[in-house]
């Protein structure tokens, strides 16, 4: 077992934050200074991030409800269900930082140390620093096509309290991370699409045999335990569009909207990678132009996942979140008469729109979830591509706009 250099942390959060000394002193158990607690290796929490919204499962789920707004939690705690998983539903990507939460740091595995290191010396890389089973801690779900690759490690920081746990991570702790791109030391190819799959239960498990540092203190595997490990994700679904990639940027660096350029494409997002290969020529059920409220005009349109990608000079899907639609001919309307008010409409058949699977392979046609709803976007204002635009107004494309040239120069 290696020795660790926690003083200055403790230094650190007791200079910023002082007044929270008397009740969140550095208890950190791999110091020497404190004796661990007696007992078996207790579950305390677990935590899960997006980098957008973080939640901790042991928060209480809804302090407004009669059952739970007279508890210690909903009376006492500073953050009462703020991060509880009701208020915020787990996203597939709550992964990319899960942590379980212990009382005492979980130093060994039927009686062994959990992490490996360096014979000799301190280690200098986190390649040196590895546990001796990744499978200690491991993902399991209800009828998913595949469980994730993840970097597993063993984060010995932190404390039972922590001023604000979205930036000063409760501790010690087992961590998963879910990542398009893992530490090159694991040799696991980098994928765009890797996350949690919509719509399902997961459990994180522990190695029975995982323990505090004396072996006997087997970690509790109660029923409170197994519930604090268990989450369940929200449901596929659309989350966005965008309608406007054309804006007038003020001297305050303040965007407003413009519109839709004739030559860009739509831009639907969804909360989880979409299969682009179940697309076919129904998917797209509509798309509309009208001039001055006149009737609906079709355009023929394409619809995908993929654009060129100018950075990389390739043809690329992403992450599979994006679906674009572009006119065929690279126009909403051409020509585009001036002063007129084009607006555009495009639904989508939702029932085409299916999730990726995530085995190893993302297997085609296997994700489980499709959208629950057709997608309609409507009143979209097509305005003239920048160039032709009067350079009084400053028009210019948004940093997301994606161009239907892009994505026609990938369709095969």
């Amino acid at each position: 077992m290696r020795l660790r250099k926690t003083f200055p942390s403790c230094l650190m959060g007791g200079a910023v934050f002082a007044g929270l000394l008397t009740i969140a002193a550095c208890d950190d158990y791999g110091t020497g200074q404190d004796p661990e607690p007696p007992g078996p290796l207790r579950v305390e929490r677990m935590t899960l991030t997006d980098f957008h919204q973080f939640i901790d499962t042991s928060a209480p789920l809804d302090c407004e409800d009669p059952a739970l707004k007279n508890t210690t939690d909903c009376v006492n705690s500073p953050f009462r269900d703020n991060f509880s998983i009701k208020k915020n539903p787990p996203t597939p990507d709550h992964a990319s930082k899960l942590r379980v939460v212990f009382n005492k740091l979980p130093l060994k595995v039927n009686g062994q140390d959990v992490e490996t290191a360096p014979a000799d010396g301190l280690p200098t890389n986190i390649s040196q620093l590895v546990l001796r089973d990744p499978g200690i801690v491991k993902l399991e779900c209800d009828g998913c096509t595949g469980i994730p690759a993840s970097y597993n490690s063993l984060q010995v920081t932190g404390s039972s309290l922590s001023p604000d746990p979205t930036v000063f991570d409760y501790g010690p702790a087992l961590q998963m991370e879910v990542l398009p791109t893992l530490p090159e030391f694991l040799m696991i190819a980098p994928d765009p699409v890797r996350a949690l799959e919509p719509n399902t239960t997961y459990r994180v498990v522990l190695n029975p045999g995982l323990s505090g540092r004396n072996a006997a203190d087997k970690v509790l595997l109660d029923d409170r335990a197994k519930s604090l490990l268990t989450f369940t994700t929200q449901p596929f679904a659309f989350t966005s569009a965008q309608s406007v990639d054309v804006v007038t940027t003020d001297d305050q660096g303040t965007d407003s909207d413009v519109g839709l350029a004739n030559d860009g494409a739509l831009v639907i997002g969804t909360n989880a990678g979409v299969d682009y290969t179940r697309f076919r020529a129904a998917t797209v059920m509509a798309a509309e132009i009208t001039v001055d409220g006149g009737a609906a005009m079709s355009v023929p349109v394409v619809v995908t996942t993929k654009s060129f990608n100018g950075e990389t000079k390739a043809c690329e899907h992403g992450n599979q979140r994006r679906i674009l639609v572009a006119p065929t001919s690279g126009f909403w309307l051409n020509p585009l008469p001036d002063g007129a008010s084009v607006m555009l409409r495009v639904v989508l058949r939702g029932a085409d729109i299916r999730d990726v699977a995530q085995d190893a392979n993302h297997t085609p046609g296997m994700g489980r979830n499709t959208l629950a709803e057709d997608v309609e976007v409507k009143d979209i204002t097509i305005v003239a591509k920048p160039a032709d635009m009067a350079m009084g107004s400053m028009p210019h494309r948004s940093a997301t706009a994606v161009m239907s040239s892009d994505v026609l120069a990938c369709i095969s």
